[in-house]
């Protein structure tokens, strides 16, 4: 079953996706909702899905609804990745979580028991909570789901999955259809996908499991409700399929499926690629000996930068001029003009406090967002805890990480080769990877950046020249 960080994770067993079968409403259940005011469960509106049209939505803002995610799903799956085409399967559309819960999951169950749960499969059909997909993380978190989801069909089409074998490399699968998914509409390179999964599991390798324990569905579950425990299995179980595929030199991991290599492969040879894929993650975790300490920049009115943005479907160069020193509720900030906005970077940090168009603040944070904390040196960390407001759009949010200088490195971008300072921040409760900085001294700011924006929506920006004094 799909999750997207804690918000979707399931606490009712998984073998709900194959085979269950929901039972009649009792009277006892109908008066308990009547007196609670709950109403009563809608069943699913059912959409057959035979055929669709080719639809490649050039980021997540194009996609207006479940039909059309699907669509762009189906489009890549079949055009790209050249997958069995599933002739015809159901998507189970519920109007709420009550719905949802009652008649998708169990008679028994209520929202309070699907909080944590927005679709799964079962065998040719996927349940969708519409409730969920109002979630302020938008398409983009939605359609990987239902992409983790489709690649689940798809499994269940040619193997015919079986309830409880060999989750690791079940999950790993549909995890490798969504990124592949991802890949191909342009919205995220499998790359990226790939060194971020990676990052997480190799940062936490001494709580990852074994992959030989990760066999049977219940230690599955339990091991993903240890502490990152998104990390600990889909995250893992992604890097070990594509691990799979690269030893077996395979052009599509769906040759393990049609031509059960899998199996084949392994048996009793558990040990040494649990040994192989450890010291693979061992091998990319970052501790440097590099003893160089960056101290905090000074800038100086007139210092420019010029950054392109991207992220699917979009492509922007943004012009930046500090133009004088002010403060924002209390804090020194420098203040930078691009276009008709005027935003305030914390000098402490570095870290946008504010922006403001026309005089109006259009975005603020409290507690300013310690993205750098000075003196940089390898091998530091530190937490930062803020929260941000998005004024335009009326969303707040707060944030926890844990953030960590992983050492020097060299990076090419448009600017030209600079040395930079790396520095990764993870979320504080899911331990994921969810942003990349590269400060460079030269430059005074950051070179580059990545930003995995909530989830599956990659926002890169890359310094295209500079001018500081």
């Amino acid at each position: 079953m799909g999750t997207i960080e804690r918000r979707f994770r399931v606490p009712i067993s998984r073998e709900i996706g194959f085979g269950h079968r929901v039972r009649n409403h009792t009277f006892t259940l109908g008066f308990f909702l009547f007196v609670f005011g709950c109403g009563y469960p809608e069943r699913p509106k059912v959409v057959t899905i035979s055929s669709t049209e080719s639809f490649r939505p050039s980021s997540p803002r194009e996609v207006k609804s479940v039909e059309q995610a699907l669509a762009a799903i189906v489009t890549v799956c079949r055009d790209d990745l050249k997958l069995p085409v599933v002739k015809s399967f159901e998507a189970k559309l519920y109007k709420n979580s009550q719905s949802f819960a009652s008649f998708g999951v169990d008679w028994r169950a209520f929202p309070v028991d699907v909080a944590d749960m927005a679709a799964f499969a079962d065998g040719t059909k996927i349940h969708i909570d519409l409730q969920k997909t109002n979630d302020d993380s938008g398409w983009a978190t939605f359609t990987w789901l239902l992409a983790h989801e489709y690649g689940h069909i798809i499994h269940y089409e040619v193997a015919g999955v079986i309830p409880g074998t060999d989750p690791w490399f079940n999950e790993g699968f549909a995890e490798w259809v969504a990124a592949k998914t991802f890949d191909a509409l342009g919205w995220q390179d499998y790359r990226h996908s790939i060194h971020r999964v990676t990052n997480e599991t190799s940062r936490y390798l001494d709580l990852l499991p074994r992959v030989a324990n990760l066999r049977d569905r219940q230690t599955w579950h339990r091991t993903s409700g240890f502490t990152h425990g998104r990390i600990r299995t889909y995250s893992l179980a992604l890097v070990a399929v594509d691990s799979l595929i690269q030893r077996k030199k395979l052009a599509s991991a769906v040759q393990l499926l049609s031509a059960n290599v899998f199996n084949e492969s392994f048996g009793s040879s558990y040990d040494e690629f649990d040994r192989d894929l450890s010291n693979y993650l061992a091998g990319h975790r970052r501790q440097s000996n590099d003893d160089d300490i960056v101290d905090p920049p000074r800038w100086k009115i007139g210092d420019k930068w010029s950054y392109e943005l991207r992220r699917p479907g979009q492509k922007t160069v943004t012009e930046r001029e500090f133009i004088r020193r002010d403060t924002f509720v209390g804090i020194p900030s420098y203040v930078l003009r691009s276009g008709a906005a005027e935003s305030f970077y914390a000098i402490d940090s570095l870290a946008l406090a504010a922006t403001k168009k026309n005089g109006q603040y259009t975005y603020r944070v409290s507690n300013i967002d310690q993205v750098i904390s000075w003196p940089l040196r390898a091998n530091k960390e530190w937490q930062n805890n803020f929260t941000r407001e998005n004024i335009e759009v009326g969303a707040t949010r707060s944030v926890r990480l844990l953030v960590r200088v992983v050492g020097f490195e060299n990076v090419d971008v448009k600017a030209g080769i600079l040395r930079t300072v790396k520095i990764e921040a993870y979320g504080y409760s899911s331990g994921r990877l969810v942003a990349e900085y590269w400060y460079s001294p030269e430059a005074k700011w950051f070179a580059k950046s990545r930003i995995y924006d909530r989830d599956f929506s990659l926002v890169e920006e890359e310094l295209v020249r500079f001018k500081v004094q």
